[in-house]
């Protein structure tokens, strides 16, 4: 099981219109808000041109990508609830590094683990399980680097690897652009698809070759119309455009 924070509204997968059930009556109000401009405004819409993604994106993404059984991909807020938690009072903020660890188990070949670095930054580390590396995928020169290094260096360090040897463990993969600054969290989805697909057990020579990231955020954009078509015209009749 995962601990999700006492902010876990942020975190609820967006089911367009109903996700106020899940949540506490007082807040209803302002989900519903919140849902009404993500679906019908155009500046929050789900992989809508020129937007940086949320985690609830993300998140369904993963939900919809077909992965083999050897692979695992951690919810979107998890790398960034494990890495804050120790600045916060929250009572249970200290199994958020030993759950993060038992992911990490070696019943998968690889885990996939997206990075938010919030209000400026996705990016994807790839946990390979036999030989305890960590790979990051960084689409803007890795501008996470230095981000994601203290947590990984707790990790590894609880799974012993050797004090003197932990960044040999942490190989940035940064050769890949977004080309813009806003597709990242696009890459983040597509990268690791792109692994999913490729991976013969040897991480550190896998050619992933090229992407085209904005006809995929245009391909999700269909598939999200696709997948919620009746939703968004029972919101579009509730909450018309002015």
């Amino acid at each position: 099981m995962v601990y999700e924070p006492n902010y876990k509204k942020d975190y609820i997968a967006l089911n367009i219109i109903d996700t106020t059930e899940q949540v506490s009556e007082k807040n209803n109000e302002d989900l519903e808000e919140n849902t009404k401009s993500e679906t019908i405004n155009g500046k929050h819409e789900w992989f809508a041109p020129k937007r940086w993604l949320g985690d609830r994106e993300i998140d369904w993404a993963f939900s919809q990508t077909l992965k083999p059984s050897n692979y695992h991909i951690l919810p979107a807020h998890q790398f960034h609830y494990a890495k804050e938690a120790s600045h916060t009072a929250e009572a249970q903020a200290y199994l958020a590094l030993p759950e993060l660890l038992a992911e990490l188990n070696s019943k998968y070949d690889l885990v996939f683990i997206p990075v938010n670095n919030p209000d400026f930054h996705w990016s994807l580390l790839v946990y390979e399980t036999k030989s305890q590396t960590f790979y990051h995928y960084d689409t803007l020169n890795g501008a996470n680097y230095e981000y994601v290094k203290p947590l990984v260096k707790d990790i590894l360090l609880a799974k012993e690897v050797p004090a003197s040897e932990w960044e040999q463990h942490l190989i940035p993969q940064h050769q890949i652009s977004q080309g813009n600054s806003y597709d990242c969290g696009i890459a983040v989805i597509e990268i690791a698809k792109k692994i999913m697909e490729r991976y013969q057990g040897d991480l550190a020579n896998l050619n992933l070759g090229n992407f085209n990231f904005t006809q995929a955020r245009s391909n999700w954009r269909q598939r999200w119309e696709r997948q919620n078509s009746q939703q968004i015209a029972q919101i579009q009749q509730n909450y018309p455009k002015k």
